[in-house]
């Protein structure tokens, strides 16, 4: 059950922060304008080549609404792995305010976040940039759920030198986006004098800017690529050869007029770290051997050097893509000895630095051979406990086949890190790899044979057996406890709790509910709730969904109750949720166990194992109950019996399924209630979430006379409340079906 790893950490890659806007920034106001006029639509798409300013306009509108909570995320290859996407997002909407906690290592659980982000707050703005670097279709896709939240309430901003690949005709034959494009871009005449600063005091100035103009089509990059050999144009009277398209050529620009122009140390300080995602001071001090690295960068910022400061904590920089190609390109046209020899210092740096991950990615990218084992096996063991499975899974793969085959601690990372990733082919593979290796009669120590263990007992979780699996689970406690501090074990991310948990899980999907809670209570200790582990999060949910099950809804309802100051400081959200989010909505309070019942489903779609995947199906029937939508009921059972005859052992849940249906069958009431046309009126306005004075009005009666026909239709349908009439006169069909009525409300409308 419970394979996943343990809390994510501060994400993958460079910080989140946006490029700080400089003084002397050319203020774009028709640009701006458009963009602060846009509200309404679900995403702003900010889309054309490198260098014609997006990210300054952005940067620069984003400053301007300093009251509107923001996040910026640059992205990067890496966050093709949706893991690395959800925690740095996250991140950065933690940091700019938009929310309060964390909201998790998934996607889900990002989108969720912003969909159920209190409205009180205030609308807010999402800006991903580089949007082009993403192509992985879960991603994709978390964009396209992004795009859908409430646009006055979060927008979405993506900015990229290509569209990603949306569902944009829909979008726009709807009006839902808003589109800068190039040609919005290109700098007009009075735009490109403010660029240049001072290019219309004279004639002359004023016919070498609209040859620039006419060459450049009004690329910002061009221009200032320009502007820096206005001087020696002018004089020549040559024509400036400026390509948006030809980027070998806007290279050979930075070089001779950026590059080239700085002092000699300056240029060796540029190429020792050209190699680093994210420019630290004291990391590249390190690299460029010197010890005034922040003054050499900030000195950069400042001459419009294309680097810029981002607004981090401490203080961090990055070179403009465009710079950055050019400084590398620069390190190749030396030997491949000099390259590899500056990408290793570079990936060294960072592993001492603390920048495992960091290291690992740069030196795979690179095809770095020296010492590239150790610095893939220093990361994974964090990129493991992260989530960052296919991150992992990528390293391991560009390991030497002889040695990835031969290893047989990383044979096991392998197959962990592909079967999380949703590959169980490869993760059979390496189990029946491993399996071969010890039965040759290797000795590769305790830490590969526990590890072994598991994988055994991982793979056949991800494959639905249940009966195999909690005995795989039962024999490994002991194993763990012994040999915990195990390189082996610690690289895999076991630990005694991350057995007990699923356990826990094993013995409650079995109907062995008493053992099911002893077993969770053994997980709920301070260690593992400060702050809460997954492994916690899934024993909690064991223990309110076992005593639900039994029948025992005081404990059931206790526990919930117990576990909400636990799940507010919650850092991550996985399949471990799903038990608690299942509890909530079986036994919880009526006005959440909709929301709850929805996040299980979505969480449920990405879960490894298949039983988990199931439990939110059983959930939709108890849901339907609980809400007298007893129309609904049989179309819920119907899908619940198809998710569970999918299932290899669906273990105790066709009994669960079968308590319900028998439940239904007795709770069902025969006949509707005859309430009049007045008393419907009435309560399908009130169910909207109008006050009485505003039904009244709508109605043209006084708010005594809507009182009335509301008190009737209660007694009548027998409930005390608006959310319990909404609810039953929905159950028979007397109402259309729609959300819950406003929960703020419900005071003004319960009986008497």
């Amino acid at each position: 059950m419970g394979v996943n790893p343990e809390d994510p950490t501060p994400p993958l890659a460079s910080p989140a922060g946006r490029p700080i806007v400089r003084r002397g920034t050319v203020v774009r106001s028709r640009l701006l304008r458009l963009l602060e006029d846009s509200w309404g639509a679900d995403v702003t798409l900010v889309c054309a080549g490198a260098g014609y300013g997006k990210t300054t306009l952005l940067a620069t509108w984003v400053d301007g609404s300093a009251a509107v909570p923001s996040a910026w995320l640059t992205l990067g290859p890496e966050d093709n792995d949706p893991a690395v996407f959800a925690a740095r997002l996250c991140d950065a909407m933690v940091e700019g305010g938009i929310l309060a906690d964390r909201c998790g290592s998934t996607i889900n659980a990002v989108v969720d976040a912003l969909r159920t982000r209190p409205r009180e707050r205030g609308r807010a703005v999402v800006v991903l940039d580089d949007v082009h670097l993403i192509d992985e279709p879960s991603v994709l896709a978390a964009l396209a759920d992004i795009g859908e939240v409430d646009p006055a309430h979060v927008r979405l901003v993506l900015s990229g030198r290509s569209e990603p690949p949306l569902p944009w005709a829909r979008l726009r034959a709807d009006r839902r986006v808003v589109d800068i494009r190039r040609e919005d871009l290109a700098f007009d005449q009075s735009e490109a004098r403010a660029l240049l600063g001072g290019a219309n005091d004279d004639l002359d100035a004023d016919r070498w800017m609209a040859r620039v103009l006419a060459v450049s089509e009004g690329w910002a990059a061009g221009l200032v690529l320009a502007g820096l050999t206005r001087h020696s144009s002018v004089a020549s009277g040559s024509e400036p050869r400026l390509s948006p398209d030809d980027l070998r050529q806007i290279n050979q620009y930075i070089d001779q007029v950026v590059v080239s122009s700085c002092e000699p140390d300056v240029q060796r300080f540029l190429e020792a770290t050209a190699f680093l995602p994210f420019l630290e001071p004291e990391l590249c001090d390190e690299l460029a051997d010197r010890s005034d690295g922040l003054g050499i960068l900030r000195s950069l910022v400042e001459a419009n050097a294309f680097t810029e400061e981002l607004a981090a904590e401490a203080p961090t920089f990055r070179y403009h893509p465009l710079l950055r190609a050019t400084l590398l390109d620069r390190v190749r046209r030396r030997s491949g000895t000099a390259v590899r020899s500056a990408a290793q210092r570079s990936a060294a740096a960072l592993a001492r630095h603390g920048r495992a991950i960091e290291a690992a990615e740069l030196a795979v990218r690179e095809g770095i051979d020296q010492g590239l084992e150790d610095i893939v096996r220093g990361a994974c063991g964090p990129a493991i406990a992260r989530g960052y499975a296919t991150t992992v899974r990528r390293w391991l793969l560009a390991l030497p086949p002889d040695r990835l085959h031969s290893q047989p601690d990383l044979v096991l990372v392998l197959g962990r890190s592909a079967g999380l990733s949703g590959d169980l082919v490869t993760a059979r593979a390496a189990l029946l790899q491993l399996t071969r290796f010890l039965e040759e009669g290797g000795d590769p120590g305790p830490g590969v044979r526990v590890g072994h263990q598991f994988l055994q007992v991982a793979v056949r979780g991800w494959g639905g057996d249940l009966d195999e699996v909690v005995e795989g689970l039962e024999a490994l406690v002991a194993g763990v406890r012994a040999h915990r501090t195990d390189p082996t074990v610690v690289m895999l991310g076991l630990s005694e709790e991350s057995i007990v948990a699923p356990l826990a899980m094993g013995y409650l999907l079995q109907g062995r509910l008493t053992q099911a809670m002893s077993t969770a209570e053994q997980v709920v200790t301070l260690a593992e709730l400060h702050p809460p582990t997954r492994h916690a999060v899934l024993s909690l949910g064991v223990l309110s969904l076992a005593a639900a099950w039994a029948g025992d809804s005081t404990r059931a309802i206790r526990e919930l109750e117990a576990s909400e100051p636990i799940m507010q400081a919650w850092r991550a959200s996985a399949s471990e949720e799903i038990p608690l989010l299942v509890a909530t909505a079986w036994t919880g309070p009526l006005e959440g166990m909709a929301a709850s019942l929805e996040r299980a489903d979505r969480l449920a779609r990405s879960a490894s194992v298949p039983l988990m995947r199931a439990l939110p199906a059983l959930a939709a029937v108890r849901v339907h109950q609980r809400e007298e939508r007893f129309d609904l009921v049989g179309e819920a059972v119907e899908a619940a019996e198809s998710a569970l005859s999918a299932l290899p052992e669906p273990g105790w849940l066709p009994t669960v399924l079968s308590e319900l249906v028998e439940t239904e069958s007795s709770s069902a009431p025969s006949a509707p209630p005859p309430l009049s046309d007045q008393e419907l009126k009435v309560l399908a306005g009130l169910a909207t979430g109008r006050t009485r004075a505003e039904v009244a009005e709508a109605m043209h009666y006084s708010v005594n006379t809507v009182k009335t026909h509301a008190q009737s239709a209660f007694r009548k349908l027998e409930v005390h409340d608006l959310t319990e009439a909404v609810a039953r006169a929905r159950s028979w069909g007397l109402l259309p079906p729609g959300g819950p009525s406003n929960g703020a409300r419900q005071g003004e409308f319960t009986q008497g």
